[in-house]
């Protein structure tokens, strides 16, 4: 197979790719262009926006490669690179790295889950890399294309439960510790008062007590009722976004040979 020179790559990108990819700069999803050299060339303004750019001038020539530099890791994670997350950043981000070459390198696709937190957002993602070819043959470039992904349950959000209006708002004056944010989100989202004790490490009498004593009075519901609070943290949208608490940096790689 031909081998092309850094400036045929080069021209290739900026005369076809770039050029191509710019009719869908600013459509409503996820999507970037990653040189032979994985750094990225150009992104949709939803991908620049997603770590907190205005444009994909921003983040021209970001790569998992140089993430050891805390100034891009800090561009790219915000508040949440911290002493306490920044090993297993670098750790999944690298992972994510092997993931673009061996795209590049075998001429496949390859599809992972992250959850990282872009922007300091702790949200999760479905990855698809797409290797790019030149005529010669050879692959100059990946499209990434990425959706947000759930975890946990996968019903819709409970779009089937009652909604009891009462209860649908918050009070927003109400404080929540770290430990009552991961409570309502887990509750949301399936899981019981025993796997919540198993998730936190505290007993299923303390996740009870937490409910009954401090959760239910900040959503103004009498006594102790847990599908009723459940549905309330629902309506007030606790559901969406996974607590800190709970979040540790993670790629799924997706497939039977991945």
């Amino acid at each position: 197979m031909q081998r092309l020179t850094n400036k045929q790559y080069q021209d290739y990108l900026e005369h076809v790719v770039i050029p191509l990819f710019k009719r869908i700069i600013d459509k409503d999803f996820y999507s970037s262009i990653i040189n032979h050299k994985f750094k990225m060339e150009i992104c949709t303004t939803k991908s620049a926006s997603s770590i907190g750019c205005s444009s994909w001038e921003e983040i021209r020539g970001l790569s998992y490669k140089n993430l050891e530099r805390s100034t891009l890791a800090k561009k790219i994670f915000k508040d949440a690179y911290t002493a306490a997350s920044r090993e297993d950043i670098h750790i999944y981000a690298q992972k994510i790295l092997t993931l673009q070459k061996r795209a590049l390198q075998e001429q496949t696709i390859i599809s992972y889950i992250d959850l990282l937190p872009y922007n300091g957002i702790y949200k999760s993602f479905q990855t698809i890399y797409v290797p790019l070819f030149h005529p010669s043959g050879v692959v100059v470039a990946l499209q990434s294309y990425s959706l947000e992904f759930r975890f946990f349950n996968y019903q819709e959000y409970f779009h089937n439960f009652p909604i009891i209006q009462s209860h649908a708002q918050l009070n927003l004056e109400a404080e929540f510790s770290e430990r009552e944010m991961a409570i309502l989100f887990l509750l949301c989202n399936g899981a019981s008062q025993e796997q919540i004790g198993q998730i936190l490490n505290i007993s299923r009498s303390l996740v009870a007590s937490i409910i009954s004593n401090q959760l239910c009075g900040k959503f103004n519901i009498a006594g102790s009722n847990t599908k009723i609070l459940t549905q309330a943290a629902i309506n007030a949208g606790i559901h969406r976004q996974m607590p800190p608490l709970l979040w540790k940096p993670c790629i799924i790689t997706l497939g039977p040979d991945t």
